[in-house]
Order: structure tokens, then sequence, then C-alpha cells
């Protein structure tokens, strides 16, 4: 866990409203998600260690759904 409830974030989704649906845009996303996030303290784990995985996680996120709006699986094949 990020932080203690899901977050909306504006600035993240203002930045690539109206940008190509491309791989970059997932990359772009991910580090905007990564500054914007608010994370929670935790005695486990380090706030660098909480925005990285807010980066990753949510680059995974947003590539999949560019890859689910262009039909572009790229590598992956359909289960």
């Amino acid at each position: 866990s990020v932080g203690e409830r899901p977050q909306r974030l504006r600035e993240t989704e203002a930045i690539l409203r109206g940008q190509p649906a491309v791989a970059e845009s997932a990359t772009i996303a991910a580090d905007l998600i990564r500054d914007e996030v608010e994370t929670s303290g935790d005695v486990f784990e380090s706030e660098a260690y909480t925005r990285q995985l807010a980066r990753t996680v949510g680059r995974r996120a947003v590539s999949t759904a560019i890859e689910r709006a262009t039909g572009d699986q790229g590598d992956r094949h359909a289960a």
C-alpha cells in the first residue's frame, strides 16, 4: 500500500489529457504519479520505496489501458 486511501491524481490527469495513447505516455504518467502521490508514513517502508512502488504500478496500469484502448498487445497474447 502506498497511502491510506485511493487517490485521484488530478495534476497527472491534466497533463496526460489530450496526449497520444502511446507507450511513452505510460512513462510520463509513471513519473507524474511518483511525484504527485501522497504516501503514508510506515515504519516498514520508506517514502522513497512507496513512491517507486506507485510509479511502477501506475506505469503498468497506464500501459495496460493504452494496450486495451489501441488494441496493441505488443508481444502479449490474449488468453
